[in-house]
């Protein structure tokens, strides 16, 4: 129902000199009087504004827990979920006592709702999208800053020219504020579960992955440059996107190295917790842990490269034995092959039995080679920077 409230009679005399479009308030005469805001936007009850946000605060929940949900740094399970619910629960009280009485409507639900998701999103993925979060953050700041900025004219011009003051509505102002928050933290989520929904990955590395044209130059040799963070101790300054390129530079090499016929993507996704990463051969993926590449020293996560690179080539290995002849694959070379191929078909993970896991071929020699590999990288950085004094 819209409630149309009758402009208030001024409390001296003087004549009606306008209708401001940008603040909504009716200002008149001569001398100083008090303005009455224009309310004319209540679409719903009050019943059933707050059924509306308590009811879409619930099926947002819902939604945020199976899609966008992850522990914050250095927080157990279940803190972080005591935060969300305590971020949720404050932005929708608030936003719900707020806009009771004059701004019941359903797009208001929206910004009550999304602001304390936004918040928590913000906190928890602060590392991992940096660049995102901060321009949205300072892109609310500046525009909330802008409008009480034009408020604040708006009053003084006003003064100036009818040497009257305009009375505002702060209850109104807040709202128009709530407003443009809530629509930065809507991006933030957006952009955020976007890439959840339409992709595996939380992060990409900016380093493309290598292909036919520079596939010889990916050497440790030709890539020093990028390799030294791993040992130089600027490893941990680096954002979660610079060590995702340092990583992708890693998986090219290996590329190169195992003679694969295709390239490697390297990203980043929340996995279990003893899960450092993972290989998808359908997409050619290798999914680093979000926590192991924020904690991990560079070398576990080089360690991880290699282990993953190795599964790929493994598979290749396995769609040889597959196309040979029936007379080849009786040939020695391809026993460990057949085993290879045995375990994908029936793979056994960590959360399954990792004692099967941990002793299966494919494992143990991905294992072996990630172990040789990551002394390979760092003795090799290390006789490039020069021996230590």
């Amino acid at each position: 129902m819209r409630n149309t409230l009758p402009f208030s009679s001024p409390e001296k005399t003087g004549i009606i000199r306008g209708y401001h479009p940008y603040t909504g308030y009716r200002y008149s005469g001569p001398t100083q009087i008090r303005y009455q805001y224009q309310e004319d936007d209540n679409h719903e009850e009050i019943g059933e504004f707050i059924f509306n946000n308590i009811f879409w605060m619930l099926i947002a929940m819902v939604w945020y827990r199976g899609l966008l949900f992850r522990c914050l740094e250095h927080q157990t399970l279940s803190t972080s979920k005591l935060i969300l619910w305590g971020l949720v629960l404050a932005s929708t009280f608030l936003g719900t006592i707020l806009e009771t009485k004059h701004h019941r409507k359903s797009l208001n639900v929206f910004f009550n709702v999304v602001i304390g998701y936004g918040i928590y999103t913000a906190i928890a993925y602060a590392h991992i999208r940096p660049d995102l979060i901060k321009a949205v953050l300072i892109g609310i700041l500046l525009t909330v800053s802008v409008f009480f900025i034009l408020l604040y004219m708006i009053r003084w011009h006003n003064f100036r020219v009818y040497r009257h003051s305009i009375s505002l509505k702060y209850r109104s102002i807040v709202v128009t504020a709530q407003k443009m928050a809530g629509i930065g933290f809507a991006i933030i989520i957006t952009v955020t579960g976007s890439a959840r929904i339409f992709d595996s990955t939380l992060l990409k590395a900016t380093v493309p992955p290598a292909n036919e044209q520079n596939i010889e130059e990916q050497t440790i040799a030709n890539n020093m440059e990028t390799l030294v963070a791993l040992y130089d101790g600027s490893w941990s300054a680096l954002t979660a996107r610079e060590k995702l390129n340092v990583l992708q530079t890693v998986a090219n090499i290996e590329q190169r190295y195992f003679g694969l016929p295709h390239e490697l993507n390297v990203g980043v996704a929340d996995k279990d917790e003893d899960v450092a990463g993972t290989y998808n051969d359908e997409t050619h993926e290798i999914l680093i842990s979000t926590k192991c590449l924020l904690y991990d020293s560079p070398w576990e996560l080089v360690n991880t490269i290699c282990h993953e690179a190795y599964h790929a080539y493994q598979h290749r290995l396995v769609d040889l034995w597959n196309h040979a002849d029936q007379d080849s694959r009786g040939l020695k070379i391809f026993r460990r092959i057949r085993s290879y191929a045995e375990e994908f078909q029936n793979y056994v993970g960590t959360e399954d039995d990792f004692c099967t896991y941990y002793i299966q071929h494919c494992e143990s020699d991905a294992r072996d080679y990630a172990d040789d590999a990551e002394r390979d990288y760092y003795w090799k950085i290390r006789d490039y920077l020069g021996p230590e004094e």
